[in-house]
């Protein structure tokens, strides 16, 4: 291999490995929800948001992160935030710049639901209240799933 070639290799592996370890602050913690959209101006982008704002109390009981990657910054508009690389989040699930996708990744660190459209609220929330560690939240708060 030659000196380039190490040196793209050593880029893309701590491009990816940033994007891990960032990532790796919301586990056991939270369930980041990213969106990645190649503008704000994006229908798709708006209309995810649009469910996002329309769900803040849901998304609140479900300690989600809702996190918006565009190609030049990240943006945690909801629950946590963390210290995120857009280059390394789109590398890490090979989404290209112009690419709308929502991505939905469990307290666990795996990833959950992955979508092309904007996920409505039902299919989020039943999605995560499906997930045993969701159901052992509701059981231990004694709250019926909202």
């Amino acid at each position: 291999m030659t000196i380039r070639g190490v040196l793209i290799f050593a880029a893309v592996t701590t491009a990816t490995a940033s994007a891990a370890a960032t990532l790796a602050s919301y586990q056991w913690k939270a369930r980041p929800l990213l969106i990645f959209s190649q503008d704000e101006a994006d229908a798709r982008l708006k209309k995810q948001l649009g469910i996002v704002r329309g769900n803040k109390r849901a998304i609140g009981e479900r300690d989600m992160a809702v996190v918006v990657v565009l190609p030049r910054s990240v943006n945690v508009i909801a629950g946590p935030g963390a210290s995120l690389s857009p280059q390394a989040l789109r590398q890490q699930y090979r989404i290209s710049q112009n690419q709308f996708r929502a991505i939905l990744i469990g307290k666990d660190g795996g990833q959950k639901l992955s979508s092309a459209e904007p996920v409505s609220a039902a299919r989020l929330f039943s999605t995560i209240d499906a997930m045993p560690m969701r159901r052992d939240e509701i059981r231990k708060s004694g709250h019926a799933q909202q």
